[in-house]
């Protein structure tokens, strides 16, 4: 039985948002378990400075996610961008670096 048009579209876009979020949920776990292995075990120059590249690598994402959302992720559910409201990134990312310049 072949697929409707309206059916792949549903998948591509599902497909499309999986991809978004995975991503997005990769450069936020990395950057919480680096600032929790600093606070659990302190602040090694070392674990400073992956902590300050990965932030610096989610602020890029967050960038990206933002052209995103603003080009094609304006087609996709009003759910998906609350989900990921690069402001609200940018707000944790920007936390995290506040965490980091305390220590």
């Amino acid at each position: 039985m072949p697929l409707t048009d309206a059916f792949k579209l549903t998948l591509t876009a599902s497909w499309e948002r999986a991809f978004w979020y995975t991503r997005a949920y990769s450069h936020i776990t990395h950057a919480f378990a680096l600032r929790l292995w600093i606070h659990k075990y302190g602040n090694t120059p070392t674990q400073h400075e992956q902590l300050r590249q990965e932030l610096h690598t989610l602020r890029h994402f967050i960038a990206e996610l933002e052209t995103w959302f603003s080009t094609a992720g304006t087609q996709h559910p009003y759910t998906f961008h609350l989900l990921l409201d690069p402001q609200r990134l940018l707000h944790l990312a920007a936390s995290l670096e506040c965490d980091i310049a305390a220590s």
